[in-house]
């Protein structure tokens, strides 16, 4: 579906093309980012703080580098790093772990996001409740 200043660009590119001594480019795209479903997202954010919590209460600190080690080579994790750097950073780290309201504020994104893939509510519907939803988890003692 296209949005409405989608429509109006193209129609606007539409009549540049009309006119002499105009070129309009357009852009294609050899290949499109397919976003994660919500299902595998939490699988994968599942295993990694596992994985981290497994590795940071191990006695041994070797013990601790290896279950890191083992975990994080798992092609999911590995293509969830490439996909989201900056949420494998955050789930990553084990004080980000510690905190129920990281924690809660995730928890409440994920399940706007299951919203929008049932059509529950729209992608701009889902940007208004993802920030009340954010703020609720935040402020939640």
């Amino acid at each position: 579906m296209q949005s409405d200043l989608q429509l109006l660009r193209d129609g606007h590119m539409r009549e540049l093309a009309q006119k002499p001594n105009t070129t309009v480019y357009t852009v294609q795209h050899t290949s499109t980012h397919e976003p994660w479903k919500v299902e595998r997202v939490r699988r994968v954010t599942n295993q990694i703080v596992e994985c981290v919590r497994a590795a940071t209460s191990a006695t041994d600190s070797g013990e601790g580098k290896q279950l890191r080690a083992t975990c994080f080579a798992d092609p999911e994790v590995v293509d969830f790093k490439k996909q989201h750097p900056h949420l494998y950073a955050m789930l990553t780290d084990p004080e980000m772990i510690k905190d129920e309201k990281f924690g809660r504020a995730f928890e409440s994104l994920l399940e706007v996001r299951e919203q929008v893939e049932a059509g529950q509510i729209s992608d701009g519907e889902a940007d208004a409740s993802a920030t009340a939803s954010l703020m609720s988890a935040l402020t939640r003692k």
